[in-house]
């Protein structure tokens, strides 16, 4: 046989894969979720005063209403989100 050969790597079966988001401490995943969600919030209340603010543009009326719509999103995005199966204080 050919010396120079190398053994295949053998995958355990059982090997438990290292998630990198349990690197990062539970009370840093929720002040991430909790700033998203103010930003969101913040987003929302800057859109709707813009909006009603400035009715007589077509441009300030468009940029609103997205800003109102990203701040829909960035909010449910962030409340719906779990930072961690184990970091969780309550069961789901």
């Amino acid at each position: 046989m050919d010396e120079t050969m190398e053994e295949p790597e053998v995958k355990l079966i059982n090997e438990p894969e290292v998630d990198e988001s349990d690197q990062i401490p539970f009370w840093a995943r929720w002040f991430a979720v909790g700033v998203g969600v103010i930003g969101g919030i913040l987003q929302l209340f800057v859109g709707t005063s813009s909006l009603l603010m400035s009715l007589l543009s077509i441009n300030a009326i468009i940029g609103s209403t997205i800003q109102i719509f990203l701040g829909n999103f960035e909010t449910l995005v962030r409340a719906a989100e779990r930072p961690s199966k184990k970091a969780a204080p309550w069961p789901y």
